[in-house]
């Protein structure tokens, strides 16, 4: 499969407009007097009286965000003092100059992007994209894995056979220092990794940004890695970012060089996570990490076993032979390991996936499409063209040309995406 230049939905969408020869992309020319005024640029200024209305508006940059996304109708246009479209519903705020916007002509805005999305759900036959996660991890007494959730295929399975550049930053034998309103204690009877863990039981009330616990080490150059690792366990479900795992370069965790927010977690459930480092550059002496709340969120009791740094691309992985694994077609499709592969892998050893994924439909202007753009653009404008030929008015042999002569093109970039497959892959749905 070729590399291709990736490109947003906004991109996408002003591709298609210019194509279609229905749009004009500009800056608002000054700050609004009012919500319901956009100042035209030099783009609109030649239109004469109403010019513009029916069409549609779309702010799609703003120096402030209030108005992003609006999209309006033009319900009259200002030629002559002022050169201002007048817009309903009313905007959130008034424009400011350099506010970017699109000005649509004969389609619909939500019509286009949906356009967009309908040329991807049309590829999935032939284009796929590549996968692949690292999360899931071998359990004791645990031989299928609900790990498959977006994966279509599935072609490899690798197991960790060295951490490569790793530090252990602590193994949590003990208990760590508790914050305001947490008590901590040493574990002995819920631990991942050695013979206990540290507890925290926090109490309803505990203040916002506050430091539930934290842990002083001896001072460690983790600079060279990518992620942080740790075992974590919680007594209620918890959204991201609800807390925070943070590493200082001081004792105490109280000006952390890194505040990394902690993946959502269903309650009662150990979890393994890998976490990439925002600012690894700054990490030449980490003497402390903790966890910090971000809200409250009542009472709860949580646990924390053996907390690494680690280089990601330094971890050597192996094949597990496809004998040795299999995919299980439930209602919800389970990855399977053979008794041959429950012998090899040793418990608590993450697993690589390598496989395939739909390409994900669009759902906002700053996405960017995981395909060729270039078939989106051509099958989203033949689409467009042919939902909005007229009966009559239009040469309507020479539309249905155009149409195709799109369809066509759209067609042979599809050709040149297609996904080779490798040989063992075998299908989750």
């Amino acid at each position: 499969m070729l590399p291709i230049q990736s490109k947003t939905r906004l991109q996408i969408r002003q591709a298609v407009g210019y194509l279609l020869g229905s749009l004009i992309v500009g800056e608002v020319a000054a700050t609004g007097s009012s919500t319901s005024t956009l100042p035209c640029p030099l783009e609109l200024q030649m239109g004469g009286a109403n010019d513009y209305k029916g069409r549609q508006v779309i702010i799609t940059a703003s120096t402030g965000t209030a108005n992003v996304g609006s999209i309006r109708y033009v319900t009259a246009f200002n030629s002559t003092s002022g050169k201002k479209l007048t817009l309903a519903p009313v905007m959130t705020k008034a424009m400011e100059a350099g506010d970017d916007f699109e000005l649509w002509e004969n389609y619909r805005i939500k019509n286009v992007n949906e356009a967009i999305n309908q040329a991807i759900r049309s590829a999935t036959d032939d284009i796929l994209v590549n996968k692949q996660t690292e999360t899931t991890v071998k359990k004791i007494n645990q031989y299928e894995y609900d790990c498959l959730t977006s994966f279509v295929g599935l072609h490899t399975v690798e197991y960790e056979h060295d951490l490569g550049i790793d530090y252990l930053l602590d193994n949590c034998e003990d208990a760590w220092t508790a914050g305001s309103s947490v008590t901590s204690s040493s574990d002995e009877t819920i631990e991942r990794v050695g013979t206990a863990c540290a507890k925290l039981v926090v109490a309803d009330g505990a203040a916002a940004a506050a430091v539930l616990c934290y842990e002083d080490i001896t001072a460690t150059d983790i600079s060279d890695c990518d992620k942080v690792e740790f075992w974590m366990y919680s007594s209620i479900a918890l959204t991201a970012g609800q807390l925070d795992f943070v590493l200082d370069d001081s004792s105490g965790c109280g000006t952390p060089v890194e505040s990394l927010d902690i993946p959502a977690m269903a309650a009662g459930t150990w979890y393994k996570h890998s976490i990439s480092l925002a600012n690894s550059y700054l990490d030449t002496a980490i003497a402390s990490i903790g966890v910090v709340n971000t809200s409250d969120v009542g009472a709860f009791t949580f646990y924390i076993d053996e907390v690494r740094a680690l280089k990601s691309g330094s971890r050597i992985w192996h094949i597990l032979p496809p004998d040795f694994w299999y995919i299980n077609l439930a209602s919800t499709p389970l990855l399977g390991l053979s008794q041959a592969a429950y012998d090899v892998v040793t418990n608590d050893t993450p697993l690589r996936l390598t496989g395939y994924a739909i390409p994900a439909e669009l759902s906002a202007d700053a996405t960017a499409c995981e395909i060729d753009p270039d078939y989106v653009v051509a099958y989203a404008a033949a689409t467009l063209m042919s939902n909005n030929l007229k009966p009559t008015g239009d040469d309507i042999d020479a539309g249905r040309r155009l149409i195709k002569e799109w369809f066509d093109i759209a067609e042979m970039k599809k050709l040149t995406a297609r996904t080779p497959l490798e040989m063992n892959t075998r299908w989750c749905r």
